[in-house]
């Protein structure tokens, strides 16, 4: 993702945080210290509410790099590897290979949700634990929040709509079901549409019922309906090219054009002033277009003007030639 910074790694898999992640944290901290935690936890200053907010996003956000490091985990356990993980404004996303079956990717789909909801239970066991010890309202009341943000995402995560883990899991149950990926990868798409549109749509009527935190569902939901398309578009074009060869593109018999003379075609010079390294044309390799392509050349009338070599294998043109070289005349022999 764009505009991410390696902020170290997580069982050697590279973990990255957005420039928007910030917004994450902040957010979910105004929240806590605003209402919640005033609530839960009466009669404190609003230093200890706003210090043990913060605190109480951060565990979150720790949680939700948990949530996305069990993908990664389970993703490397059966094969397929892992670029990173990225933490940014509406969440987490893991970037990997695609799984070879339908076992593999329910699986990878699953671990994250599981892991939220092992998260929320140790939360909300701990604050039942230090719920009635002295001066310890405010630490029970964020570990509370945080099992209770924890349940929340998993339940979030496990609707059944892409690119949702609930989503991955119902392509998987599709695949193993019907054994076509692809056609269950845009089933599990277009349901992801429509949990996007209905998100959008729940986040207006709340943002003008006067809850500002319903242009955050808006957001949520806009973003899961983009990743639906790219999804659906991703799955239509594999199934188009599937079966298919490059020589199915290429056309059995290219035309060829007639050239009343030699073929000279312009290739680069080595600079008389830059020594030429091992490949000559000053160290880069020569080569006969701008495009960097093999060279092809042919001309009927003069059979010793044309000639065909990969670039790496023609030599430098000389400086000091009195006219435009023939290709045949830069070929290296092969080996």
């Amino acid at each position: 993702m764009k505009g991410s910074l390696s902020m170290g790694r997580i069982a050697g898999v590279p973990l990255r945080f957005h420039w928007s992640a910030p917004l994450l944290i902040i957010v979910l901290a105004v929240g806590l210290g605003g209402g919640t935690l005033p609530e839960w936890a009466p009669n404190h200053s609003q230093g200890a509410y706003r210090a043990w907010a913060v605190a109480g996003a951060l565990l979150l956000g720790a949680s939700l790099i948990a949530h996305e490091g069990a993908h990664a985990l389970v993703a490397r356990r059966v094969g397929i590897k892992v670029k990173d993980v990225t933490v940014f404004a509406l969440g987490g996303v893991t970037r990997m290979g695609q799984a070879t079956t339908a076992r593999d990717e329910g699986v990878i789909a699953a671990a994250g949700p599981l892991t939220s909801l092992v998260c929320g239970g140790v939360g909300l066991g701990a604050a039942v634990l230090t719920h009635d010890v002295a001066h310890w309202a405010l630490v029970s009341a964020v570990l509370a929040w945080a099992g209770w943000a924890n349940i929340a995402l998993a339940a979030f995560n496990l609707v059944p709509a892409a690119p949702l883990d609930g989503g991955r899991v119902l392509q998987a149950v599709i695949w193993r079901a019907r054994g076509d990926r692809e056609r269950a990868a845009r089933i599990a798409a277009r349901c992801g549409q429509v949990a996007g549109a209905l998100l959008v749509g729940a986040g207006l009527v709340e943002f003008f019922a006067g809850a500002t935190a319903g242009l955050w569902l808006v957001l949520l939901g806009w973003f899961l309906s983009m990743a639906a398309v790219a999804e659906v578009r991703r799955s239509t074009l594999t199934e188009s090219l599937r079966g298919l060869h490059a020589s199915d593109a290429m056309r059995p018999h290219p035309r060829c054009r007639r050239l009343p003379g030699p073929l000279r075609p312009r290739l680069p010079r080595r600079p008389a002033h830059r020594p030429a390294g091992p490949l000559g044309n000053g160290g880069r390799r020569p080569d006969p277009r701008p495009g960097g392509r093999p060279a092809a050349a042919r001309n009927d009338h003069d059979p010793g003007s044309g000639g065909a070599g990969p670039a790496p294998r023609l030599r430098p043109a000389p400086a000091d030639g009195p006219g435009p070289p023939l290709v045949t005349s830069l070929l290296m022999p092969p080996g």
